[in-house]
C-alpha cells in the first residue's frame, strides 16, 4: 500500500480531465486539494474531482547550516 502523501511532498494529481504535478501545501479545505505548481501559483483541485494521487517525491527538510561561534 503506498503511503500517503504529506504537505510538502510531490504530488502526481489526476482528474478526468487533466493531469497537475506539484508540491502539496498545507490542507485547510476540506473539499479541495492546494498544491503549488512550479509556476509559484498555488492551484485547488476538486477532491471529488480526482482520480488519483501518487507521491513523486518525499519532502526532505533543509538541514541546518552551523555558522559556528562568531
Amino acid at each position: 500500500m503506498a503511503d500517503t502523501p504529506k504537505t510538502g511532498d510531490v504530488v502526481i494529481i489526476k482528474t478526468a480531465d487533466e493531469t497537475i504535478q506539484g508540491t502539496l501545501m498545507p490542507q485547510q479545505d476540506e473539499f479541495a486539494l492546494i498544491v503549488k505548481l512550479q509556476s509559484g501559483y498555488n492551484m485547488g483541485i476538486a477532491r471529488d474531482k480526482i482520480t488519483s494521487v501518487n507521491t513523486k517525491e518525499k519532502y526532505s527538510p533543509p538541514l541546518a547550516q552551523n555558522k559556528g561561534a562568531p
